[in-house]
Order: structure tokens, then sequence, then C-alpha cells
């Protein structure tokens, strides 16, 4: 049976062959961030990854966390099993570039 690690390390996987930039997070002061953070196109989401065989939750503070990210405007997604994460990771690598700087012309 697949480990968080393994399921994480396989959306990493995923990302680089889509053109995404994903970054392992880690915040030594503040608890409860989502384990990745995936950029692509002008745009960010974030990923909580949780074991596959189903016994991995949410503890409450990362509900709170992932309420105050959305709070601000991000999207926070938790992924379980291969299949909704090459989704999700599909879907995102579909996005049209966001607007941004632009020179003159």
């Amino acid at each position: 049976m697949a480990s968080e690690s393994s399921l994480q390390a396989k959306l990493v996987q995923l990302c680089n062959k889509a053109g995404i930039l994903a970054y392992k997070m880690r915040s030594p002061s503040r608890s409860g961030v989502p384990d990745l953070l995936l950029m692509h196109a002008g745009h960010a989401i974030f990923i909580e990854v949780k074991s596959p065989n189903g016994t991995g939750r949410l503890s409450p503070l990362q509900v709170r966390t992932h309420e105050q990210l959305e709070s601000f405007g991000m999207s926070v997604h938790v992924v379980s099993d291969a299949a909704t994460g090459e989704r999700l990771i599909n879907e995102f690598a579909g996005l049209r570039p966001a607007g941004g700087y632009h020179t003159a012309d």
C-alpha cells in the first residue's frame, strides 16, 4: 500500500511533467501549513497530502489554517489518492496565464 510520502512524491513528479512548479512547504514558525505549494501561469494552489490508506485526517489546526488561507483567496485541496491528484494537477496545468506584469509595446 502506498504511503503519504510516496503519494506526495508522485504528485511532485506529475507537476514536473506538467510544467508546474511544486514546493514542499515547511514552516518552522507555523504548524498546519499544507504540504505542497503549486505555481503555474501566475496562479497558486496549496495541496495537503493525506495517507492513501484512509487513516490520514486533518487536524483542527490544519482545518483552521486551510480556512485562513481560503479567506485570503487561496485555493486549498486535500488529496489522498493519485487519481484525484492527477486530475487536479491536469486542471491546474490547463489554466491560462493570470494578468500580471506586462511591458509597454
